[in-house]
Formats: C-alpha cells, structure tokens, sequence
C-alpha cells in the first residue's frame, strides 16, 4: 500500500473508531454493529473504495453519514455480485469481522500485517468481487432459509451438515471474530500468525462450499459460459440469463444434484449429517420430493456406486433397510455410536477450529512461505 493511501486509511479508522465510542457510550449495539463492519472493510482493504472515501471526508460529512454511505455500497456490492438473483447470497471469503476491532491497534503494526496477509494467501480482503462467492443457501450456511429458485424447488431443507457449507462455524463464529489479546496487538509476528489462522479455516470452507456448488455453476455456466468467473459486470449480464424461463429447469436441476451431490461428498470426508435427514431429491411435476421421515418410506441416504466404503461410516447401514424408515433409525443410532468413539484431528479442528490448527498449522504450513522477510506462518 502506497504512503497516501495509507494515510487515508488511518484517517477514516480514527473517525470510524471515535464515532464506534460514541456509539457505545449511546448505547445503540444495532448502528455499532453496522459501524463496526465498515470498520473491518476499510481495514481489511481501503482500496476498495479510496476515491469514495477520500470524496466524503471532503465533502464535509459527519462520520455517521459517511458510514451510512460505505454500508449502502457494502450491500449494493452483495446484491449485485449474485448470478441467481433473488436465490443465492453473497458470502465473503474472509468475513469483515475476522479479528474483531484488530484496527484498534497501532496502524503501524496492523497495516503492514494485512498487506502481508493478502500476500500470504494470494488474496484480496473486504468489499470487493474477489472475496465475495455466490452461493445457493445449501452450500452457504446451515438453516433454512432458502430463497427464490432453490426454496421452490427443495422447500426450507438445510443442509444436514454444516462442514459442507461457507459456515461451518456458524455466521457469528466467536473463534474468528472475537477480539485478538493485548499480546497479538502489539506484536507484528504474534497478529499475522493469529489473524492467518483464521483466514486460513474460512478459505478451507470455502473450498468445501465450492464443491457443494460446482453443480449449479455447472448448470448455468451451460447457458452462460463465464458465469461465476468475473466480477460485477458479468454477473450483471449472469444475473439477466439466470432470470430467462427458459433457463428455469437447468438450474432447477443443478440445485437438485448440488443437494444430492453432497451426499456423496459426505461419504468421502466420513462425515455424519444429521440423524433422519432425507436427502435424496428428485423432480416430480416441477416440484422436489423429499421422504418424510414420519412416513412409512424415506430416503434416507444414497450410496454412490463404485466409491471406496468409509470405515464406520452410516452409509454402511444394512443395504436391505436403505430407503426406508427403519434405515433412517439405523443411521441415526450409528450416529449416537459414533459420537461416543473418540473424536478424529478432522472432528476436533471442526469442534474448536483454531486450537486445533495452531499445531496443524505449524506442522503442514511452519515455514511454508516468509513474509516480510522475518514472519512465519506457524511459528
């Protein structure tokens, strides 16, 4: 980051940073939270939007109104990055919260530290279309709150495994966005390897999610051959193919094979989803068919022909009993076995992902890469 944009970067942190205190003192947790994520963006990379910024410190406005402005291009930039108006979501790569208010440390140290990050993980950081993924809610996050194209054609079904999807923490992981100690602040080695760890589980998830959604960029990259490659204004020109009935069915399908693609992603990893999910799906009349599991027939699981059996894995429930509901019961009691045996290194990074990659991290990736010709990743 050049000298210039540097200064403007501590100049707008410093009014971000007095406006968050009156807001604390105020009392208004809504507007701080909002005011906070602005923070984080500019943090994380203020070139994003230098000429807009430096444009409202001239115009004279008072801090709230610059943040009100900064928070509507932060939304405008979520809204339009999507390929499937009105059915996936934006999601940051790295969230703007990652480290909490690490800003409020000396600039000396944290500036230099972010550059070098984005160095390390060959990235760019904050509000711009290469840290921003389109997903369906299946591969985003697991609840229920599907949309558009997706909520018609699978109804409110989550995703039974969170592992599987951008948030395998939760949206509000306090792992990654609780504030970094007193010693991590002051110390350049200490923040880079603290904050390094927790971009590093997000890019990781990331990566899954991308596999739980390579179906449905498959299926519109059919009709729109650069989709999901480019930034606004190829998704803009996406986003206008996506909304063609004629294209209705093709991405109807990908979303069916993206849900039930992830079964076959769960038997590889040896993971467990959620005892009694129905998961396997099919059109019928336009419409996903689902088994209820209250019903006298479920799908319960799919085993995918010609992959290697998961030792102790629930899709080695009795063949005989697959698709009813006396195999949704053998699966959800190989669930209660297995949550009994002693947890994998997988399992433990999942349960407390940053304790657990502080050794991983130091063995696969110590040394990997210097930075700044002094820092280490892992050490």
């Amino acid at each position: 980051m050049d000298k210039e944009l540097a200064n403007l970067q501590k100049e707008v942190i410093k009014r971000l940073i007095e406006y968050e205190d009156q807001l604390i003192a105020a009392k208004n947790p809504n507007q701080l939270k909002k005011t906070r994520r602005v923070s984080s963006s500019v943090a994380m990379n203020i070139a994003a939007f230098p000429d807009m910024i430096q444009d409202l410190l001239d115009s004279g406005k008072s801090t709230a109104d610059i943040t009100r402005s900064l928070r509507n291009f932060q939304e405008s930039l979520l809204r339009d990055i999507v390929r499937i108006k009105g059915t996936e979501t934006g999601h940051h790569i790295t969230q703007l919260r990652t480290g909490g208010s690490f800003y409020r440390a000396d600039p000396e140290i944290w500036q230099p530290v972010v550059s070098q990050l984005a160095d390390f993980f060959q990235t760019e950081f904050g509000d711009v279309p290469e840290n921003i993924r389109s997903y369906i809610n299946y591969a985003h996050k697991s609840d229920t709150v599907t949309k558009g194209i997706e909520k018609a054609v699978i109804g409110a079904t989550a995703n039974p495994t969170k592992e599987l999807t951008a948030h395998p923490f939760g949206t509000t992981a306090r792992s990654l966005v609780a504030d970094l100690s007193p010693q991590e602040l002051e110390d350049p080695k200490e923040l880079f390897n603290a904050l390094a760890k927790r971009i590093d589980v997000q890019t990781q998830a990331v990566k899954t999610a991308d596999k739980v959604q390579a179906p449905v960029v498959k299926a519109v990259q059919s009709f729109a051959p650069a989709a999901y490659t480019g930034g606004i204004e190829e998704a803009r020109a996406t986003q206008k193919l996506t909304a063609l009935a004629e294209n209705r069915q093709i991405i109807e399908e990908g979303i069916l094979e993206a849900v039930n693609g992830s079964v076959r992603l769960r038997k590889a990893a040896g993971l467990l989803p959620l005892a009694g999910a129905a998961i396997g799906l099919t059109v019928a009349g336009g419409q996903a068919m689902a088994g209820d599991i209250e019903g006298a027939k479920v799908t319960a699981f799919e085993t995918a022909a010609g992959e290697v059996p998961v030792v102790g894995d629930i899709f080695t429930a009795d063949p005989a009993a697959s698709g009813t509901l006396e195999g949704a019961q053998q699966a959800a009691m190989e669930v209660r076995r297995q949550e009994q045996q002693p947890k994998s290194v997988a399992a433990k990074i999942l349960d407390d992902p940053l304790n657990e990659l502080e050794y991983a991290g130091k063995q696969i990736l110590g040394g990997l890469k210097a930075v700044g010709g002094a820092i280490l990743f892992g050490f």
